[in-house]
This record gives structure tokens, C-alpha cells and sequence, in this order.
């Protein structure tokens, strides 16, 4: 298992919770969702994937 945090800027908190909605339709669980700097950080375990299968979505 890989844990992942992805920054998104402030600007971008609607496209954080979008992009967390459709982890959980993936071997993706999601860790937690928290402030961070102009921004949040979404911070996911990858279970069954590749890194790059991250990117895809």
C-alpha cells in the first residue's frame, strides 16, 4: 500500500471534493481531507493500483 497527498490551491476546493467523490468508486481509499497552506490536501491510500491509475481519474 502507497499513501498519496495531493495539493489542491484554494482556488480549487470544489475539483478536491469532486476528485474525492470518485475515489470511492476506485481501489482507492481516502485517507482524510485537510487545510494546507492556499489550499487542501487530499491524502489517499492506494490499495490496488499503480500510482499512475491515480492520474488517470
Amino acid at each position: 500500500m502507497l499513501q498519496v497527498e495531493i495539493l489542491f490551491p484554494v482556488t480549487a476546493r470544489r475539483d478536491a471534493s469532486s476528485f474525492m467523490g470518485k475515489l470511492h468508486k476506485q481501489p482507492f481509499e481516502v485517507v482524510g481531507l485537510r487545510p494546507w497552506g492556499h489550499g487542501e490536501l487530499v491524502v489517499v491510500n492506494i490499495i490496488d493500483a499503480q500510482p499512475q491509475d491515480l492520474f488517470a481519474i
